[in-house]
């Protein structure tokens, strides 16, 4: 009987533990796509000719070997880290070629003076 009692507390242990160091950011909402996909400017800090410029570099980019840079712009992030924030965004987007890996990610934060750059492990 105790040797029962023991192992449901480890248990219990083990995934209170496993719980725990889950990032912060994998419950956070992650901001929309956009119908540009390649660019979401929603710090409003890019200018149309960047957002054009971003879109028409990344329609060849993607012609050329299935991958994509997505830009993403917020205010602030809140006390959220940014590596674990851009990595769920190139998650979500499912930015890139599924099969090459080959998406990245450039998060800028301006009222935080932050950014982030994260790549998929084909780049």
């Amino acid at each position: 009987m105790k040797q029962k009692r023991l192992f449901a507390f480890l248990l219990t242990i083990v995934l209170l533990a496993a719980l725990l160091s889950i990032p912060a950011a994998a419950g956070t909402d992650i901001v929309k796509q956009t119908d540009a996909f390649y660019v979401a400017d929603y710090a409003d800090v890019l200018s149309a000719e960047t957002e054009d410029y971003v879109c028409q570099i990344n329609a060849a980019l993607e012609k050329s070997c299935g991958g994509q840079i997505v830009v993403v712009t917020i205010d602030f992030l809140n006390d959220l880290d940014s590596e674990q924030y851009a990595y769920q965004v190139l998650k979500q987007w499912k930015v890139g070629d599924s099969k090459k890996n080959n998406g990245a990610v450039l998060l800028l934060v301006p009222g935080e003076s932050k950014f982030w750059l994260t790549v998929g492990y084909g780049i």
